[in-house]
């Protein structure tokens, strides 16, 4: 499978990357950070965002291994998939 068609389906079928990134102790901006660096935080701030950023690898990572049970269970099992549609 080509990997553009696996984003497509992490995006659309699972919500993969429709994790909200921002933490509230951070300063609102009106559009994305070019530069984000993470010295110019305090440590309480720094470990937020390092915690944050593993939560969210952790979230893909759950949806694309999801997605891989998805397809294993269509190739599998296509009469029972099938079967319950209308």
């Amino acid at each position: 499978m080509k990997i553009e068609v696996t984003f497509r389906q992490l995006v659309h079928l699972l919500g993969s990357f429709a994790y909200r990134f921002w933490l509230k102790s951070l300063p609102t901006l009106p559009t994305w950070p070019s530069n984000l660096i993470l010295s110019d935080y305090p440590q309480a701030v720094q470990t937020q965002i390092l915690n944050k950023v593993e939560a969210f690898e952790r979230f893909v990572n759950l949806n694309a291994i999801a997605l891989g049970l998805l397809q294993i269970l269509a190739l599998e099992l296509p009469q029972g998939i099938w079967a319950n549609f209308p």
